[in-house]
């Protein structure tokens, strides 16, 4: 079939040499449906870009987004003895983890 009369806009050579490159593999039929979804997606940003956005100013979000935030305040913590019971290793008063770094000789 002639590359002009494809109605997908990624071939399924296309999507099993990019597989490939990515060391999977894929059935033949299998990247036949793949090249037809991948195509749906790009139709759909092909549609997207025809949207006039020229007055429309540019956005992070699509809805306002507003933090809400609250005063720092002091509270009580846990007392140390309580906090290192629940610590599977403790040594000296503190929690003890496996070394991951070596000693410089």
């Amino acid at each position: 079939m002639p590359e002009d009369l494809d109605k997908n806009l990624i071939g399924k050579d296309e999507v099993i040499k990019v597989a490939k490159l990515a060391r999977l593999s894929f059935e033949d039929d299998e990247a036949t449906k793949i090249s037809s979804e991948l195509s749906t997606i790009l139709k759909h940003f092909e549609a997207m870009q025809s949207v006039n956005t020229e007055n429309l100013a540019p956005m992070a979000h699509s809805m306002d987004v507003t933090n809400v935030l609250r005063e720092d305040e002091a509270t009580m913590s846990l007392e140390r003895d309580e906090v290192l019971l629940s610590a599977p290793a403790v040594s000296e008063n503190r929690f003890l983890v496996p070394r991951i770094l070596k000693e410089e000789e």
